[in-house]
């Protein structure tokens, strides 16, 4: 199967949901259950591999974060995307294929309606811990 048939997202904001595994993880741990984020891919990966713990879903996408060890992190969703960031991401995108051109005013205003702040909270966690 094709990952970008099977969990591509569509530019825009999803519910991403914590996971049990994540209840100890230094990153997550004290934040919602559930938060919003904006993601736009057409790819993802089908198998986590060995040792990683799976932290984070969304319904369209299941690997949304991992951990691999006690640092290495990735996220299918942009921890550094606020809405003003994530409208000039689709100015930036909008004629390389992630979505229709004609849509891109549409995003933004969809995008400028939501209060994202959990992802970043997440990447702020992450310099903090691990920035030098």
């Amino acid at each position: 199967m094709n990952s970008k048939k099977q969990y591509s997202e569509n530019a825009g904001p999803v519910t991403i949901k914590i996971r049990a595994e994540a209840a100890d993880d230094k990153l997550l741990r004290g934040l919602p259950q559930s938060f919003r984020a904006f993601v736009g891919h057409k790819e993802t990966c089908f198998h986590l591999p060995k040792g990683a713990v799976w932290l984070a879903e969304s319904a369209q996408c299941p690997y949304q974060m991992v951990r691999i060890k006690q640092n290495i992190y990735a996220t299918q969703f942009h921890p550094e995307l606020d809405a003003r960031e994530f409208c000039v991401r689709v100015e930036i995108y909008k004629n390389y294929g992630y979505f229709d051109p004609k849509d891109a005013e549409g995003l933004k205003k969809k995008a400028l309606k939501e209060k994202i702040t959990t992802p970043m909270k997440i990447l702020r966690r992450f310099t903090e811990f691990y920035g030098s």
